[in-house]
Parts: structure tokens; C-alpha cells; sequence
């Protein structure tokens, strides 16, 4: 959801495929859409293009606006990102390419003080970029070694509240 409301959704386009059966099997939602492959593991990425994000206690709401503030996306100001983000989120991007040690960098502002956790799979302990209190955007990087396809994710450990404008990398 975004803006904190079951009103407001954000879209994804994934590619599908009809059976000579007429069935149509079941599509894992990416971060890709109708890209036709990987996202290239180097540029900049809006934080919004995420296709998980959950706090591990999400509500499943009806139609409704959340009383507890959530990890969501959000546009204010003709930016996009990701806001409410607290201890134990996880912000998942299906998928990158990555060609070898790669330098990440975090564009974030809000109250957190703590470290995202970068890593390919939610039960691993990545590169950790640290965070501090800014109420400006702020640059904070790490550098993981990883090459070929695969699954970013970003786990917020610490206090405060974060909001996550884009993700950079820069393979070395």
C-alpha cells in the first residue's frame, strides 16, 4: 500500500504466459516489470520500485487507512519513497544483476540510528551501511561482493524512524 492506506496501491507490471491449455501459471512480482530481465547491478534506483516490503507485522487491512504508521510509499514534494521504515524492516528488490564487488549507497533522512543490513537472502548478514538522524537526504554506503542474479534486500536494524529515497550502485 502507499500513503499509509488501503486506498492507495502502487501498480506492478509483470510479463505472463498463456499455456496451449489456456491456463495462465502464477507470476512472481519483481522489481523488473516489462524490463525483460534483471535490473543492471550499477546506476541509481528509486526506493519505491521495491516488490517487498514488510515490517514482519504488516496489517491485512480492507479498505482503510492504517492507524499504525507502516513502512509504505509515499510521494510528497514530486518525490517518491519509502517512508515509516523501523526496526526489523525489509525492502526487497527482485532482481539485480551484479558483477562483482559492488559499492551501495542509501539515500535516507529521518530519526533512525542504525545499520541496513544488504544481503541476498533475509536469513543472511550482508554489508551493513550505518545510519544517522538526518532531517536532510543523506548518503550512506557499503560494499558487498556478489556476481550474477539476484535478490536485494534491505533489513533496517535500529531506533528511530528512516525513509529510504533511492538506492546507488557502483560496481568496482
Amino acid at each position: 500500500m502507499t500513503h499509509n492506506s488501503a486506498y492507495s496501491r502502487q501498480v506492478c507490471a509483470e510479463e505472463i504466459q498463456i499455456l496451449p491449455d489456456g491456463t495462465i501459471p502464477q507470476v512472481k512480482m519483481t522489481s523488473c516489470g516489462l524490463n525483460g530481465g534483471p535490473l543492471e547491478g550499477r546506476g541509481i534506483y528509486p526506493a519505491a520500485i521495491c516488490c517487498n516490503l514488510t515490517d514482519g507485522r504488516m496489517p491485512h487491512t480492507a479498505n482503510g487507512k492504517c492507524r499504525k504508521k507502516k513502512p509504505c510509499i509515499i510521494e510528497n514534494g514530486g518525490q517518491q519513497y519509502i517512508t515509516n521504515v523501523h526496526d526489523h524492516t525489509l525492502i526487497g528488490y527482485k532482481y539485480f544483476y551484479f558483477y562483482g564487488e559492488t559499492e551501495i549507497t542509501l539515500q535516507v533522512r529521518g530519526t533512525g540510528k542504525g545499520v541496513f543490513s544488504v544481503c541476498t537472502s533475509p536469513a543472511e548478514t550482508g554489508a551493513e551501511i550505518s545510519v544517522e538522524p538526518s532531517d536532510e537526504w543523506k548518503k550512506s554506503t557499503g560494499r558487498i561482493k556478489i556476481k550474477g542474479t539476484h535478490t536485494l534486500y534491505l533489513i533496517y536494524k535500529g531506533s528511530g524512524s528512516v525513509e529510504l529515497l533511492d538506492i546507488q550502485m557502483q560496481a568496482s
